[in-house]
């Protein structure tokens, strides 16, 4: 994306460039075929004159030449960078812009190329794949380690990890425990299912949403502090569905909603609290 981007600027450059070809054109048609008249005078003035205009016309000439020339070879050098031909560049249509609504984005920054919020990065060390969010934020959108006991980071090269996306660790049954940094504040829909070697979950403090099915058929997860999220309202459709390996389970106070199925199929769950500000709850809990 970054290079679609990088396009869009030297496509407007070059247009430029292109554009100054008419205008050397004409001045060059002019010189060469201007003529020189003199209604008045002598002879000789009339021949010095026109020699000292022939002189002019010749610099003029040169200087224009030689300013194509530069042009020439910029718009060459342009076109090379770019890895297009002069037909590939007439039919390019570079991409617009977009002012982004996401109030986090301040003014300065807040007009960005089109298709910016799916810049990429992967990080070869540790492994992790994330998504740009919005100027310095990104998601965890995927992960190709191997590692049992996994810390999620809260940055990754020059980005802040605010959130884990959706499917992001599905199915990976490598992982035995997951620790998250404070910097992440919400987990995407089915972001761990089926990790069956899951035991145990340690969420950032500053953790305020969880997707729908975020850790079902996690058959082996016994052992969450998800009744430390003071910023965590409500408990998504299917979230703890299929962990089997739960016994207890205690609720934060600030829960005011559970969603659909939320424990469904939890068939060693025995104990679970009531949370204070619990306003409704989906059916077959």
């Amino acid at each position: 994306m970054k290079r679609k981007f990088f396009k869009c600027a030297m496509a407007f450059v070059l247009a430029v460039l292109m554009g100054a070809q008419p205008v050397m054109s004409y001045a060059m048609t002019a010189s060469d075929g201007g003529t020189v008249s003199s209604e008045s005078g002598s002879a000789g003035s009339g021949t010095d004159a026109a020699d000292t205009e022939d002189t002019q016309e010749e610099m003029m000439g040169s200087v224009l030449q030689d300013l194509e020339s530069s042009l020439q070879e910029q718009r060459e050098q342009i076109l090379s960078d770019l890895g297009m031909t002069e037909e590939e560049f007439e039919t390019y249509e570079p991409e617009g812009y977009f002012e982004s609504g996401d109030p986090s984005v301040s003014e300065a920054s807040g007009i960005l190329p089109v298709g910016v919020q799916d810049i990429e990065y992967t990080d070869e060390q540790t492994g992790f794949t994330c998504r740009e969010l919005n100027g310095s934020y990104a998601e965890i959108i995927g992960y190709s380690g191997t590692a049992a006991e996994l810390f999620i980071p809260g940055t990754l090269g020059v980005y802040t990890i605010q959130a884990i996306g959706d499917n992001a660790f599905q199915n990976n049954t490598s992982l035995t425990s997951v620790t998250m940094a404070s910097s992440i504040t919400s987990i995407g829909s089915y972001a761990f299912e089926g990790c069956t070697s899951l035991q145990a979950v340690t969420f950032s403090e500053n953790l305020a949403e969880i997707g729908e099915g975020a850790f079902s058929g996690c058959t082996a997860l016994s052992n969450t502090n998800i009744s430390e999220l003071t910023d965590l309202t409500s408990i998504d459709s299917y979230l703890f569905a299929g962990c089997t390996s739960f016994t207890s389970i205690e609720l934060p106070d600030s829960l005011t909603y559970i969603g659909y199925r939320a424990f469904y199929n939890c068939t060693s769950l025995t104990v679970i609290n009531y949370p204070m500000c619990l306003e409704e709850a989906g059916g077959g809990i």
